[in-house]
């Protein structure tokens, strides 16, 4: 389900989905840029009935904190609340736009982007500027980039994590697979995301 329509009950959802599951049509369905109250209160109305309910939220997910949608109804899932329920409940995330439009990147590293859509424009704030510059220390620490920090972020998470990423290049592709093997203790993601002081 691409995007939400706020109007219509989650029920009714649902219902049809998991009639269509029924009939052998698809074996699992998903939610893209839906808020966590409305995810979670699909997935209560669907065990509450017995029901299939949503096996995978997309929103967006990266160590860059969405500032402004990158495109009308885009949602995250950055927020804290958000991430509690991923990790208490085990949901499946497919991250898109993970590493935040290429805002972990150093100046002229990454392809341009459309206008209105780069990363400074949707992702730059303070806060972000820290945590970039918390990537950029682990990362010299660890022997790798900030974009690898960034792309490990998601992919260490509590709760089965992905990383949909928008290579527009194959150095681009390459660089990213760096990250596939980088592993980050909780700790540490605690410092990157600014939840704690130390990443001990």
């Amino acid at each position: 389900m691409h995007r939400d329509n706020p109007d219509v009950p989650v029920d009714e959802f649902i219902d049809v989905l998991d009639a269509e599951a029924e009939s052998g049509m698809i074996r699992c369905f998903g939610a893209s840029n839906w808020s966590v109250e409305r995810f979670r209160a699909a997935n209560e109305y669907a065990a509450a009935k017995g029901k299939r309910g949503f096996c995978v939220l997309n929103n967006n997910l990266s160590l860059a904190h969405m500032v402004r949608p990158v495109w009308p109804g885009c949602i995250s899932s950055s927020d804290a609340a958000t991430l509690a329920y991923l990790a208490e409940t085990n949901t499946t995330h497919f991250s898109w736009s993970a590493q935040a439009r290429g805002y972990f990147y150093e100046t002229g590293e990454a392809s341009p982007l459309p206008q209105g859509t780069e990363p400074e424009a949707c992702f730059d704030s303070p806060e972000n500027r820290e945590r970039h510059r918390r990537a950029r220390d682990l990362a010299a620490e660890l022997g790798v980039e900030a974009s690898h920090i960034a792309t490990a972020y998601v992919l260490n998470q509590p709760f089965p994590s992905y990383a949909l990423i928008g290579p527009r290049t194959i150095a681009e592709l390459e660089d990213t697979a760096a990250a596939a093997d980088l592993a980050l203790t909780p700790a540490q993601l605690a410092w990157l995301d600014l939840r704690a002081d130390t990443a001990e």
